[in-house]
């Protein structure tokens, strides 16, 4: 078994690789499913992403009782330079994906919903049910 703070990291590292691996990937190796096909669809994926990248920091960062707001922002803001960083990746790396400034923004408000949301939450709910 792992010690609990090789969880803490690589869970939420693993769900960073998992989007850096979607987000530079060709984009005609992606799944479109006609019921998802409508425009600006790729938006809520990006916040979809971003919500559960900022839900497992937050459950890494609950150590025992509460995250501090300094915390929260910190996530919030890790989630955002790291949108930044794909969004430059897909630009510079990938021929058939670009620079988006709303796909970063989807990002961060991905993120900070997710975050406060997990901190309106009882953190009873994460302890209990996610043992890490």
């Amino acid at each position: 078994m792992l010690p609990k703070f090789v969880l803490r990291i690589l869970i939420p590292l693993s769900w960073a690789v998992i989007i850096a691996y979607l987000s530079l990937m060709p984009q005609r190796s992606l799944p479109h499913p006609h019921w998802f096909n409508f425009e600006n669809s790729d938006k809520l994926v990006h916040l979809a992403m971003y919500a559960k990248l900022a839900a497992v920091m937050y459950r890494a960062a609950l150590i025992r009782t509460t995250v501090s707001i300094r915390s929260l922002l910190l996530i919030v803001m890790i989630c955002g330079v790291f949108g930044l960083f794909i969004e430059v990746m897909q630009e510079r790396f990938t021929s058939d994906r670009t620079f988006d400034w709303i796909d970063a923004l989807f990002n961060v408000i991905g993120a900070g919903v997710s975050a406060g949301v997990c901190k309106l939450l009882p953190n009873k709910i994460f302890l209990s049910h996610y043992k890490i």
